[in-house]
């Protein structure tokens, strides 16, 4: 069983449209059995970037601190804007499915992160993806952090969209930044 959760509402400020709007609560679980199918875990690649770490800080005043006094301000802030990560994104996907014989042709659904509806789109416009292949749930749930590719995937797989034999890239980005990608044979 793979198990994640973010309680990300804790650090969003009431006063904060971005964030206290963007910003929900999931707890996730998923159950992986063997089988005789030739399904599962292809293989999975990641770029980090530390020269942005500090760019979003939260809660704010850091998290011993926020814990040895509560008193102390939890909210998110955003000390400078990101940078673009979806060039690098681009690359990261291209070698991943290069490695493999593979290009987005192959890939029959991406559970993406849903942190930022406008990186959904760039992904689809670079990809020519419909709309099908790769749902924006951030709507419905909020921005979950690392549990909102598993919310797109059990969207997917609810919906009809996902079947048995398909393949699935998840994809998700973390500030400061990382940038996830894993190939899976649902």
């Amino acid at each position: 069983m793979v198990v994640g959760s973010d309680y990300l509402s804790l650090f969003s400020d009431p006063d904060d449209a971005v964030t206290y709007g963007n910003f929900g609560d999931a707890a996730c679980a998923v159950i992986l059995e063997k089988t005789k199918e030739n399904t599962g875990f292809i293989d999975a690649s990641y770029r980090t970037e530390t020269t942005e770490i500090d760019g979003l800080v939260f809660p704010h005043t850091g998290l011993s601190n926020f814990l040895t006094n509560p008193s102390s301000t939890p909210y998110i802030k955003e000390v400078s804007k990101p940078k673009d990560t979806m060039p690098e994104t681009f690359m990261l996907f291209d070698d991943l499915l290069f490695d493999h014989g593979m290009t987005m042709d192959d890939i029959d659904y991406i559970a993406p992160s849903q942190s930022v509806f406008k990186n959904v789109e760039r992904i689809r416009e670079q990809y020519s993806l419909n709309p099908s292949q790769m749902l924006y749930i951030g709507d419905r749930y909020g921005y979950t952090a690392v549990t909102s590719p598993i919310l797109a995937l059990y969207e997917g797989i609810q919906s009809g969209k996902v079947k048995r034999g398909d393949q699935v890239l998840f994809y998700t980005i973390g500030t400061g930044h990382v940038i996830i990608a894993m190939l899976f044979k649902y």
